[in-house]
């Protein structure tokens, strides 16, 4: 899925403004992997659309946001 531009994310340059999602089926197992080794965009989180997700930026600075459905 692409999304329209993180509203986490200051954006001062002309670049790909959106983010990669991921569904995954077990979000809190990938967060535990992955929460002191990158830069977070923001927190695991559950959201009211069903959803339970967390963001962070890769290597070239793009957010990639991994959810599953709750």
């Amino acid at each position: 899925m692409f999304a329209k531009p993180n509203a986490h994310t200051n954006y001062d340059k002309i670049s790909f403004t959106g983010s990669f999602y991921f569904e995954v089926d077990d979000v809190e197992t990938i967060w535990n992997q992955l929460k002191n080794k990158v830069e977070i965009v923001y927190n695991l989180e559950t959201f009211e659309w069903g959803m339970k997700e967390f963001a962070i930026k890769d290597n070239n600075g793009y957010i990639l946001q991994f959810g599953s459905k709750i």
